[in-house]
């Protein structure tokens, strides 16, 4: 440095703003470089891109994961009415069939009463009753057997419940017959 200290500041002043020129200079040459500027103004809009596609990626990501778990829930919610569903027909197929067996039964117990009817016709006679032999007289119905030489007399109660269980029987048959 020189003996004078104004001539050292001055250079030193000098030296400061040939500093500051040049980094004006360069801020103005990156400025005035269009063709820099626009390649980071690119690189700016490319690495946004990049971010928001990154974002609706893992958003779409989470979507998929929501429907999937949806999905499972509705097949298992599914999976549990037909499980409800079977049960409650199995049970219904149950009841049908204690149904059908006490209808079986009834029909049984009929055609028994009818034979145990028909029976008790033949032991007082054969006749029709449209036959002129045939007459009534209060509650009974008279049946006359000539070749035992005497009258037999049937209660009207009896020929009731055998007309009555025939009817039965043929009831219990066709309501079955319609169910099947």
């Amino acid at each position: 440095m020189s003996d004078n200290p104004e001539v050292d500041q001055l250079k030193e002043r000098i030296a400061h703003t040939r500093e500051d020129l040049g980094e004006t200079v360069e801020a103005l040459a990156a400025k005035a470089d269009v063709k820099a500027r626009a390649s980071g103004a690119v690189h700016d809009a490319v690495d946004s891109a990049k971010a928001k596609v990154h974002g609706l990626a893992d958003s779409a990501r989470g979507t998929v994961a929501g429907a999937k778990d949806k999905a499972a829930g509705a097949k298992d919610a599914a999976k549990d009415k037909a499980a409800d569903a079977k049960d409650t027909a199995k049970e219904k197929a149950a009841v049908a069939k204690g149904k059908v067996a006490g209808a079986k039964d009834k029909v049984a117990g009929a055609k028994d009463r009818v034979v145990d009817a028909k029976d008790k016709v033949a032991e007082v006679g054969t006749r029709p009753w449209g036959h002129p032999g045939a007459h009534t007289e209060g509650a009974l119905v008279v049946v006359e057997d000539e070749s035992a030489g005497m009258d037999r007399r049937l209660p009207a109660a009896l020929l009731a419940t055998a007309v009555g269980a025939v009817l039965g029987a043929i009831i219990v048959w066709v309501t079955g017959r319609r169910r099947s």
